[in-house]
């Protein structure tokens, strides 16, 4: 490939492969010339590989919508168990204060009753109706 380039009044053999106007540097790529931009050094696209580009970079961006889509439904499954796992939670902390308000009404009741009918009240027996009463959580 030979270039000239006007100087003046005169042309010049152009023989830095360089296009000062376009700011370019020119490259032989096969039958076909390369342009590239010499502040970036990124190469000018001719239409097929331009498609291409385009076509991968279409391609890239459905992936990760699709990818962002998964991520969203795995966030709102992820939130809706632990929505589950707190209401459970929330279901076993009301049923173990109901056990220990039954648990103490029952002591109270078996040391009223011990008083009001002169027996004795052994804590071992409220221990005993407590163990009993919890073992059931475990």
């Amino acid at each position: 490939m030979q270039g000239y380039r006007l100087r003046g009044e005169v042309y010049e053999p152009i023989t830095d492969s360089r296009c000062e106007p376009l700011q370019l540097r020119l490259q032989i790529e096969g039958q076909l010339i390369a342009f590239y931009r010499e502040d970036t050094g990124q190469k000018l696209l001719i239409p097929e590989e331009l498609a291409e580009a385009l076509k991968h970079e279409r391609l890239a961006r459905e992936q990760a919508k699709e990818q962002a889509r998964q991520a969203q439904s795995q966030m709102e499954s992820l939130k809706e168990h632990l929505r589950r796992r707190e209401r459970e939670q929330r279901l076993v902390e009301k049923r173990l204060v109901i056990r220990h308000r039954l648990v103490l009404t029952l002591i109270l009741f078996s040391h009223r009753f011990a008083i009001a009918y002169g027996g004795c009240f052994a804590p071992s027996q409220s221990a005993f109706i407590y163990f009993n009463l919890t073992k059931g959580d475990r």
